[in-house]
C-alpha cells in the first residue's frame, strides 16, 4: 500500500516511510492525513563534511531526535491530501553542529510541497486571481505571491536571453 501512494503523487526515496492514512483536517477543513517517517540512511555534515564514522570505527554523526513537520501535498477534487512528516535531526561530533534531513519533496524550511507550486505557476499562466488560486490550491495568498515572484525571475531571463 505505502509503494502505491508513493508512485500516486511521483515520490521515488525509498528513505520515506509511509505509516498510515486517515481522515483528519488540515487548518480546519477535511483531509486524507498520510503518516511519515524520512530517515535517510548514510549521511555526511553539511558544515565540515565529516563521514558518519571515524578511523577507528566510533560514530561522529549520531542521531538526534525527529522534527515534525506538516506538509501540504496536494489539493485535488476529493479534497486536501496533508501529510505528517517525521524528519530525522542529526548531531556531529566533530564541529557540534545539528540538522534535520531533507526531502526533494519540499523545499528546505517551506510547508507546501513542489506540486502544490507547480499547480500555482499553472494557474498563474491561466491568468487567474491570485485570491481564487490561493483558495483552490488552499494555500495563502502571500505564498502565491512569493510562488509568482520566484517565477518572475526565470520570466525576465527567458524574455531578455540571447540566441
Amino acid at each position: 500500500m505505502t509503494n502505491d501512494i508513493k508512485k500516486i503523487y511521483g515520490i521515488e526515496d525509498p528513505n520515506l516511510i509511509i505509516s498510515s492514512v486517515s481522515e483528519g483536517t488540515y487548518r480546519n477543513k477535511p483531509a486524507k492525513i498520510i503518516q511519515a517517517s524520512y530517515k535517510p540512511k548514510a549521511i555526511v555534515c553539511p558544515k565540515c563534511g565529516s563521514s558518519p564514522r571515524n578511523n577507528t570505527g566510533k560514530y561522529i554523526i549520531v542521531k538526534n531526535g525527529s522534527k515534525k513537520v506538516d506538509v501540504l501535498l496536494t489539493h485535488e477534487n476529493t479534497g486536501i491530501v496533508s501529510k505528517k512528516l517525521s524528519k530525522q535531526r542529526y548531531r556531529c561530533y566533530n564541529c557540534n553542529t545539528h540538522w534535520t534531513s531533507q526531502i526533494d519533496l519540499v523545499q528546505p524550511s517551506h510547508n507546501i510541497s513542489r506540486i502544490i507550486e507547480a499547480k500555482i505557476i499553472e494557474l498563474i499562466a491561466e491568468r487567474i486571481s491570485l485570491k481564487l488560486i490561493a483558495k483552490l490550491c488552499s494555500v495563502s495568498i502571500s505564498k502565491v505571491i512569493q510562488v509568482l515572484k520566484a517565477l518572475e525571475t526565470y520570466v525576465i531571463e527567458f524574455i531578455f536571453r540571447k540566441d
